[in-house]
């Protein structure tokens, strides 16, 4: 083997065992804020079949329950039938599955940065950690909390994975691969299309929408590129898990109870929405801004005008931009917008921000390797940093929730059919307490109730003052 052969043979062997050193340290990481993040709020009612028959079992349990919960409560089958999967699991097994699901999703937008799974670099993978874990904006909710992280975290697993062939096609494309696919490789992907799109179009409401963008910005770029057309890219599947999610009786009922949709009230929520983008996405328009900045004073052509420099960028960066508008303002013909809902958001601004970075890189005629290493090694730092932040609260919390458990296991012990428990209050954007659930002053009102019939009590009651609030 040539000498210069071996050299880039060491390299990316190097580069995949850091990446691989990463996604099992990253994994060990989350594994520890799951295991001490403890059941909440939906996770007690989840815990139940909604067709009446007691807890849940088995896959049938989950089966009837999700028929009954289509009609009682919303159409998200795919995401909510697996919170109802893993809470009838040990709570080791579900920490290990949302600790993956994690992993999952990092690997997952390194893919769609780079189009093959081949050309991940293990700087980049550490720094797509270290956006989701900095920016997103209720990280306890989105991806600890069972019941949420199934929505939140495994329906933007599914997603990236039903965009993975859009994805590999217009790599093809660009790199001058082969875009056309024998018949029963399509056949076989219409099939596994219809599938997983109706899986990740029935995740959840703007996660859905975001998706329908992204595809029908992908046909847009492969129009352009006259890239030949399949049946299995028109989005029939993710289409089909749309209409049944909001289109269920459950999801029209809940839409009743929180006020319906306004239209006169739009242009009002367009305003909010917009508020929250920049309150929530200030640092991608930051990032963004300079980004394209620096490829326009720096890179540009002489004498090239502006649309022809918006059209020598990256497709691909306006793909996912796209998609992370439209799961965003898609939330202005609803009267809420929950942090925990930024999360795919959070995902695809991270692929449009490399997408169009890649550009500078691509352009660039030297790299400084060592001052790339130096900002990494830096980055760590404040990694660290953040984290030992999130998994002292949440332990510090989940300590609180063992009181809490205590006294209602003595409860239990003295055959006692109500109990006194502490609400937890000193929580941040790290545990799933944050705007969501806990207990009410009103031991007849939800989750009170929930806690109680789980743990077979009649009555859970919150000790503290409503008055020292």
């Amino acid at each position: 083997m040539a000498p210069e052969l071996r050299k880039g043979y060491g390299l990316k062997r190097k580069n995949t065992v850091l990446c691989a050193v990463i996604c099992i340290t990253v994994f060990c990481l989350m594994f520890l804020l799951n295991h001490y993040t403890p059941m909440h709020a939906d996770d007690y009612d989840y815990s139940f079949s909604f067709a009446g028959a007691g807890r849940i079992h088995s896959l049938k349990d989950v089966y009837y329950s999700q028929v009954a919960h289509y009609f009682k409560q919303n159409g998200r089958i795919s995401t909510l039938g697996l919170a109802q999967i893993l809470l009838m699991l040990n709570q080791t097994v579900i920490d290990i599955v949302l600790s993956l699901f994690f992993v999952a999703l990092g690997v997952l937008i390194a893919f769609h940065i780079e189009g093959d799974i081949k050309n991940i670099s293990w700087i980049k993978l550490f720094y797509i950690y270290f956006l989701l874990l900095v920016v997103t904006p209720a990280f306890g909710q989105s991806y600890l909390w069972t019941n949420s992280a199934s929505i939140y975290l495994a329906g933007v697993v599914m997603i990236l994975i039903y965009c993975v062939p859009y994805r590999k096609v217009l790599y093809d494309h660009m790199n001058g691969g082969v875009t056309e696919k024998p018949l029963a490789q399509n056949i076989f992907l219409f099939l596994w299309m219809l599938l997983m799109g109706f899986l990740a179009g029935n995740s959840n409401e703007n996660m859905s929408v975001g998706l329908i963008t992204i595809v029908i910005a992908y046909l847009t770029i492969f129009l352009i590129f006259k890239v030949k057309l399949h049946a299995w890219m028109y989005g029939i599947g993710n289409i089909g898990g749309f209409l049944a999610l909001i289109l269920s009786p459950g999801n029209q009922r809940r839409l009743d109870s929180a006020g319906g949709i306004n239209f006169l009230a739009i242009p009002k929520r367009f305003i909010l929405v917009a508020a929250l983008f920049f309150d929530n996405m200030g640092y991608f328009v930051i990032a963004l801004v300079v980004i394209i900045a620096v490829i326009y004073l720096y890179f540009r052509k002489p004498r090239e005008s502006i649309l022809a420099f918006f059209k020598s960028l990256s497709p691909l960066g306006f793909v996912y931009f796209f998609g992370m508008l439209g799961s965003v303002f898609s939330m202005i013909v609803l009267p809420f917008f929950p942090s925990k809902a930024w999360s795919l958001a959070v995902a695809l601004s991270i692929i449009t921000l490399f997408s169009f970075g890649k550009e500078i890189e691509r352009r660039m005629v030297q790299k400084n390797y060592k001052i790339i290493l130096i900002t990494t090694i830096a980055a760590m730092a404040v990694f660290l940093g953040v984290y030992s932040d999130a998994y002292f609260t949440i332990k510090s919390d989940n300590a609180w929730n063992n009181v809490r458990l205590s006294l209602i296991q003595e409860a239990l012990e003295n055959g006692d059919k109500s109990v006194k428990i502490p609400a937890i209050v000193d929580y941040n954007k790290w545990t799933p307490y944050e705007g969501s659930g806990e207990l009410s002053w009103d031991s007849s009102a939800w989750p009170n109730k929930a806690i109680a019939r789980y743990y077979g009590l009649d009555e859970v009651i919150r000790e503290d003052n409503p008055n020292s609030y």
